[in-house]
């Protein structure tokens, strides 16, 4: 089927479903020299399309173009590869680091990405979360708009992002990570309000972390070379207790320890004349 929107002549290249709300498929433009891949929802609600659309324009607009259609009205989004962050993530193999990054990049993507919170709920619910082989985050558009709620905000986002992260650092939760207790204790009473929470929590425990880190690295040295540091200090002190005789020795034989004149005035006296006068 083509479907016309824009200046553009879609033909659908694969579906990837049909519900009772909306159908999805994956569509290119037959006009264009580049294989260029969109997402292409058909809304068949045009109550519930227009409502997308105006909250998608006060969000600033994440949608390419739109148009009506007599299975429902069209919205085309930008597409990409789907690399499911649920099939793709292998908490187990990857560092603290990757992991930290990882869940940094879904809150990050949630704030910045202005997508109206009834959707990026759906998108967070129905597992449309792409991961990057940089670690980097994506949301695709292939969403059952059936379970779609208008009341939904900022809130109930930022828990159900919360869900997602915890799951994520579960897998190293053998190795205490502070974030990991913390959530542990905060997701099942869906306390956070708004995303900025979870990255704090996120970055705080993870510094905290790495200053504890610090710590056991340098007592784990000192504990290493100590008998090195004890024998150093024992040459240390030989070598002064040799000095001090020596220059007890001196001042037995000579009278005089000239180590000392460093430090006398040697300008009090030119040849015969002295300067104190």
């Amino acid at each position: 089927m083509i479907y016309e929107i824009g200046n553009m002549s879609l033909n659908c290249i694969r579906e990837v479903f049909r519900c009772e709300a909306d159908n999805v498929s994956i569509c290119q433009d037959i006009n264009a020299a580049a294989d260029t891949c969109y997402t292409l929802v058909t809304v068949k609600d045009h109550g519930l399309a227009k409502e997308l659309i105006e909250s998608f324009e006060a969000e600033g607009k994440q949608f390419l173009a739109t148009a009506p259609h007599p299975d429902g009205f069209l919205i085309l989004f930008p597409y990409k590869p789907e690399r499911r962050l649920s099939q793709f993530y292998m908490g187990s193999l990857f560092s603290n680091e990757e992991c930290e990054k990882i869940c940094v990049n879904l809150v990050m993507e949630c704030m910045r990405a202005d997508i109206p919170y009834p959707l990026l709920y759906l998108i967070l619910d129905q597992d449309q979360i792409d991961l990057g082989k940089d670690c980097s985050i994506s949301f695709g558009y292939g969403l059952d708009l059936s379970a779609y709620d208008s009341s939904i905000g900022e809130r109930e986002c930022a828990n159900k992002c919360a869900e997602i992260v915890f799951g994520l650092i579960e897998s190293k939760s053998e190795a205490k990570a502070m974030s990991y207790e913390l959530m542990k204790r905060k997701v099942p009473k869906n306390v956070y309000i708004h995303f900025a929470e979870i990255f704090r929590d996120i970055k705080v425990t993870t510094e905290a972390e790495v200053k504890v880190g610090i710590v056991k690295r340098a007592r784990a040295f000192l504990s290493r070379n100590l008998g090195r540091f004890f024998k150093l200090f024992i040459i240390l002190c030989g070598i002064l207790v040799v000095v001090v005789l020596l220059m007890l020795l001196t001042q037995l034989l000579v009278g005089d320890i000239s180590f000392f004149r460093l430090f006398k005035n040697p300008f009090k006296e030119i040849g015969t004349e002295s300067m104190l006068q």
